[in-house]
């Protein structure tokens, strides 16, 4: 049974980004900042949230299923001048981080052996998607 999505407001939300990659059964967000991930996640009543960074890590994606939305993804990443990362180092944490996006992507679906080209291109969507987020963010 496929849940009612409901994206209405979403992409308008302080200090997140989010899009829907296409037929993929899952929505994806970005957020640079600890007060815009808190908010976020106390809006869509999520009840236990992790750290916004994993200690340890440089970004993480925060999965978690939402009785309105379905299964979403959310990307955490401190915003520079914290982050002490040049901006292609950063785009290769978002492309890590898509990976671990298309990975949930693929558990949700039920997907056990994507074809390879399908799996590059969804990767490069998501990926893309994140840096067209950080660029909007990193403006704020």
């Amino acid at each position: 049974q496929r849940v009612s999505h409901d994206y209405s407001g979403l992409a308008m939300t302080k200090g997140v980004q989010y899009f829907h990659p296409g037929p993929l059964p899952i929505l994806c967000g970005l957020t640079l900042s600890t007060e815009a991930y808190t908010r976020e996640l106390r809006r869509l009543g999520v009840k236990e949230a992790s750290a916004f960074v994993v200690a340890g890590k440089d970004a993480t994606t925060h999965t978690f299923d939402h009785p309105l939305n379905g299964v979403m993804c959310l990307v955490t990443l401190p915003k520079p001048p914290k982050s002490r990362y040049t901006k292609i180092q950063i785009y290769g944490l978002l492309v890590h981080e898509a990976v671990h996006v298309w990975q949930r992507i693929k558990e949700s679906m039920k997907e056990t052996a994507p074809s390879t080209e399908f799996e590059a291109y969804c990767v490069q969507y998501i990926a893309q998607a994140f840096m067209r987020g950080y660029e909007e963010l990193r403006q704020q």
